[in-house]
């Protein structure tokens, strides 16, 4: 039988022509979706991942995390490091600042009541009392209940320095304890208050 004019037995016809270019496209997409769920995949795997092992910031402290004073410790450093160049600038040398603040707050404070509030050796606390008096901060008065003994009082240079400095100390805890309510910063301030309290007992 002879071929249709214009068509040849070599020639693939029109229907097989257009049924190879469906196969193609849909080989193509299926190949698009496979690598596009592949790449979601991958994604998903990066984006899912536990922040444990995306931020390695965080050590294991190991035995130490046990410790409190540890922890207390450690955030006092980074706390400090903040606030020393701002004490420095007033010719304070770490716990004479503490000193300062706690006189304020008590006038007429014996030195050895100071040296147990920050925490000093009486030696070191006589230290500490001898700068703030050099540097005219706070000054040292016979007490008028017991004349064997000083009380201690700041003066007014002494409460324009504890302005600036709780002025800096304001701003250095605000940026670490953002993450903690009113409440909870009150909650860690009781608790302190305990264990500080517990050092003291017998």
């Amino acid at each position: 039988m002879r071929e249709p004019y214009g068509v040849s037995r070599t020639q693939p016809s029109m229907v097989a022509q257009r049924t190879d270019l469906k196969r193609s496209v849909v080989i193509e997409t299926n190949s698009l979706c496979l690598r596009a769920a592949i790449d979601y995949s991958r994604f998903m795997a990066v984006s899912i991942l536990p922040e444990s092992s995306v931020n390695d910031e965080h050590l294991a402290l190991g035995r130490l995390g046990d410790f409190i004073g540890f922890r207390l410790r450690r955030i006092q450093n980074q706390l400090s490091n903040a606030f020393t160049e701002q004490s420095v600038a007033l010719g304070l040398r770490p716990g004479e600042f503490s000193a300062l603040a706690i006189i304020s707050a008590n006038p007429g404070l014996s030195q050895g009541k100071v040296a147990r509030e920050v925490g000093l050796d009486k030696s070191a606390a006589v230290a500490v009392i001898d700068d703030l008096e050099r540097l005219g901060l706070a000054e040292r008065r016979r007490s008028t209940e017991d004349r064997r003994r000083h009380a201690l009082y700041t003066t007014k240079a002494g409460e324009a320095a504890l302005k600036k400095l709780f002025a800096k100390l304001e701003a250095v805890e605000k940026d670490v304890l953002n993450v903690l309510g009113p409440h909870d910063v009150q909650v860690l301030s009781n608790m302190l208050d305990r264990v500080y309290d517990s050092c003291f007992r017998n």
